[in-house]
């Protein structure tokens, strides 16, 4: 638990490490999630490997004429 009494987000795995603090959402929302320090190390890593795997920019091989799809989420209005 943290100084102010919140507890880690994913405390029920039971493997919390570290000092608890709030930490902006790596989704982009806006919100504060406090987590501990060894699972905002995971959630970290699990936010780089969603990078790579869907990088910000189509792959050469994209066609968005195959299922009328966009990369980019302004041109799909």
């Amino acid at each position: 638990m943290g100084t102010d009494g919140d507890a880690c987000v994913d405390a029920h795995s039971g493997d919390c490490r570290g000092q608890v603090r709030g930490h902006a959402s790596l989704g982009g929302t806006g919100a504060i999630i406090m987590r501990c320090d060894h699972h905002y190390g995971l959630a970290l890593e699990r936010a780089a490997a969603i990078d790579r795997r869907y990088p910000p920019h189509p792959p050469q091989d994209f066609d968005f004429l195959d299922a009328g799809e966009h990369w980019y989420e302004d041109l799909s209005r």
